[in-house]
């Protein structure tokens, strides 16, 4: 999961350095509710969370990479199983920032 805030100056994102599980545990890492990010201040309920990555994809290349070893039907096998994996980490994820997006300060 990536935190972010919408840039005041170019309505770009602005990806923060630290992760929490709602707003509530970003204020009390920050210190506060309100913080400071290429010279703008924001606010922690300005902060948005998104996915990191597409961990099905990466799941099913390394589960295929890794089934290599077995040859045309290990790579089926552990592409399918990576796939698997990568799809569960995915919805965990998917969880996390719905978690978070939810949360109030």
């Amino acid at each position: 999961m990536k935190l972010y805030v919408i840039d005041k100056k170019n309505s770009g994102k602005v990806f923060l350095r630290t992760v929490a599980p709602n707003r509530h545990a970003l204020a009390q890492k920050l210190g506060a509710k309100v913080f400071k990010a290429n010279g703008m201040t924001y606010y922690v309920s300005d902060v948005v969370a998104e996915k990191g990555s597409d961990n099905t994809a990466i799941g099913m290349l390394v589960g295929g990479v890794i089934g290599a070893l077995g040859g045309g039907p290990g790579v089926a096998a552990g592409g399918f199983i990576g796939a698997l994996l990568g799809k569960e980490q995915d919805k965990k994820e998917e969880a996390e920032v719905a978690e978070f997006n939810r949360s109030i300060v």
